[in-house]
């Protein structure tokens, strides 16, 4: 019997190489959660998806769910020009990515609202001006934590990330809760 096969968006955490030309990489999904895929012969010179197998991508994957889940197709979706070119930008995406990479658990986590925060953030962070990257980060951090079951505040059942991030001029008082939150949710974990 045939294994599954899934297409799905999603953003590139890690790389990892391993033999010759292969790559393990760890893609937040937008409908599976976190993976870790199988990239066979991807850093081959000739490999189509080369280009796209970069850490911190928007990629569009095609991956065939089995033992080892192998990626069959990769394509990068938005090249994120604007990200990339802003360096206070890029820092804080940056870290927001590895953010979730050691927050969101790697196997069995299957939360689909996690994929549309961090594709929130990206179109903040696309739309805003760079000074409020900080504010982006930290409110991501908040709900991401939040969703996770690491940070309790039920005022954020009934928000959204795009609400409280167009409200981005967060006064001092509230990045002190946040940064309160997050902190009480990294030592619980």
């Amino acid at each position: 019997m045939p294994y599954p096969v899934i297409n799905t968006r999603a953003v590139i955490l890690h790389t990892h190489p391993t033999g010759e030309a292969n790559r393990v990489l760890t893609l937040l999904t937008e409908q599976h959660g976190t993976l870790q895929v199988f990239a066979r012969s991807v850093r081959k010179e000739t490999s189509r998806m080369r280009s796209a197998a970069v850490p911190y991508a928007l990629v569009s994957s095609s991956i065939i769910l089995s033992r080892q889940h192998i990626l069959k197709d990769l394509r990068v979706i938005d090249p994120l020009q604007d990200i990339w070119n802003r360096e206070p930008v890029y820092t804080s995406y940056v870290a927001l990515l590895r953010f979730v990479h050691t927050t969101v658990p790697a196997v069995g986590h299957h939360d689909p609202v996690i994929f549309s925060l961090v594709l929130d953030a990206i179109r903040s962070y696309t739309t805003r001006p760079p000074c409020q990257t900080d504010a982006i980060l930290l409110t991501t951090q908040v709900f991401i934590l939040h969703r996770l079951g690491y940070v309790h505040n039920p005022d954020l059942d009934s928000m959204s990330l795009s609400t409280v991030i167009s409200d981005t001029t967060t006064s001092a008082k509230q990045q002190r809760l946040f940064k309160k939150q997050i902190k009480e949710g990294m030592t619980w974990q």
